[in-house]
């Protein structure tokens, strides 16, 4: 009995499922139904598909409002985030600007006293890769806040750089740091500096001066220049113990020795040793160009036959070799200089 009634009802569904409806009636009870009820019928059948229309309708209307706000609220947090990236990045352009403008103010003499520094870096050795190399003095000014990376570069092409910061009344030198002192007024020599890191350093000499404003030269890119000597040949002479004597020729004291120079169109004059004593010389220059000048007071260093002269007044750094008692060089690595008898 069970099996036949699921049986029974299983047709019956079936037979439902296959029974033709209009507007909503089935087949059966329309044949039987009049023509206001079929109206009628009709009616509320085109009601209940205009309101199911509707609430689909409304449905799509309402997914779509809320996908278009889900990408209003995405489309805004991105322009939010560009906004704050750009503000950002504006204000740090702004900080870095208004930097640099206070760093070119105070190497125009703008600044506070002690603000700005010159540093003469010379003697000792820099490891350029595996090597350790002489080099040729360098000047630079640097101001308060400023980092200022000098390149240093071989002849086989092994380049690094020197990172040199003031701040605060500290100078750094790749890990080595000078506190002010009240000679920095007039200049102090430090001796026998090393580095920790970067290029080594051994046994330079670093002279910090305070300034009040740079000159051209001084702000221009500092570039240490490796001296690029020859490899030695051998040679082997009998032992000799001869009495070692130290020569400032041609600067000997009482001479006067003419010079010229390459600088502004042409320079020359004269230039008298006043003293000498064993390498170093003191010497007074005159310039038949500007002689309002007046007299120079210079002071200098030969060694090996490597001549090394420094004009305070004028911030210049000569640097030659004496051959056949006449010096030939370049001034700052940029103007070439002559000195003879």
């Amino acid at each position: 009995m069970k099996n036949i009634f699921v049986v029974g009802l299983f047709l019956l569904l079936s037979l439902a499922a296959c029974t033709p409806y209009m507007y909503g009636v089935p087949q059966e009870s329309w044949d039987r139904m009049s023509e206001p009820e079929r109206i009628e019928a009709m009616r509320v059948y085109e009601r209940n598909e205009q309101s199911r229309r509707q609430a689909a309708e409304e449905r799509a209307r309402t997914r779509a409002i809320e996908e278009q706000t889900r990408r209003q609220v995405a489309e805004e947090r991105i322009r939010h985030e560009v906004w704050e990236r750009e503000q950002a990045q504006a204000h740090q352009a702004a900080l870095e600007r208004e930097r640099r403008d206070r760093i070119e103010a105070i190497h125009r003499g703008e600044g506070a006293y002690g603000k700005l520094i010159r540093v003469r870096l010379q003697g000792g050795l820099i490891r350029i890769g595996d090597r350790l190399q002489r080099y040729k003095p360098l000047i630079f000014t640097i101001a308060d806040g400023e980092t200022r990376r000098i390149d240093v570069a071989d002849n086989r092409g092994t380049a690094a750089d020197l990172t040199v910061s003031y701040a605060d009344g500290t100078l750094s030198l790749e890990g080595a740091h000078f506190s002010y002192e009240k000679n920095w007024g007039r200049g102090r020599t430090y001796a026998n500096i090393g580095t920790s890191r970067g290029p080594e350093l051994r046994g330079a000499e670093l002279f910090i001066e305070v300034q009040k404003r740079s000159t051209r030269f001084e702000r221009e890119a500092p570039h240490l220049e490796i001296i690029h000597e020859p490899e030695a040949t051998p040679v082997i002479r009998e032992r000799k113990h001869p009495v070692a004597t130290v020569s400032s020729a041609p600067f000997i004291s009482g001479k006067t020795l003419r010079w010229e120079s390459d600088a502004q169109g042409g320079q020359n004059g004269t230039i008298y040793v006043t003293s000498s004593n064993g390498s170093s010389f003191f010497l007074e220059q005159k310039n038949f160009k500007n002689r309002a000048a007046g007299i120079i007071k210079l002071e200098g260093t030969i060694k090996d036959g490597k001549v090394s002269v420094y004009n305070s007044k004028w911030n210049e750094t000569w640097i030659g070799t004496v051959h056949n008692g006449i010096v030939h060089g370049n001034i700052n690595n940029k103007y070439n200089f002559r000195i003879s008898e």
